[in-house]
């Protein structure tokens, strides 16, 4: 017919299908070594600039946040004071309470040293 043959020698197809391969491992070693330059000798802004340019950055932030800054610590300043009164407040109460508890055992020792004199009187 066209003069090829029918049958293509398995030798031949490993060939070419090792050639196609490594092709591609070529074409993929030189793509990751262009990366890797690209990464170490690429355009990268100095040290000094970035610092600089992050620096704006959080200069800007906080002089937007220095007035809930201080409505915050007036808050805590607030609760602060409240806490203080409140416990103030708590150790009063405990105060009298430990009086009033010192009270009654003083009374139930009176009582149980007025019930010892009375079981020893003949």
């Amino acid at each position: 017919m066209n003069g090829l043959p029918n049958e293509i020698p398995w030798s031949t197809t490993a060939t070419v299908s090792l050639g196609l391969l490594a092709i591609v491992m070529i074409i993929g070693a030189l793509l990751w070594v262009w990366n890797e330059g690209k990464k170490a000798f690429g355009r990268t802004p100095p040290l000094y600039d970035e610092l600089e340019k992050r620096d704006k950055a959080l200069r800007k932030m906080i002089f937007a946040s220095e007035g809930s800054l201080k409505e915050r610590m007036n808050r805590l300043e607030q609760r602060y004071e409240e806490m203080q009164l409140d416990r103030e407040r708590k150790w009063t109460q405990l105060q009298a309470d430990f009086k009033e508890l010192s009270n009654t055992l003083s009374y139930i020792r009176g009582k149980l040293d007025e019930q010892e004199k009375e079981e020893l009187r003949p």
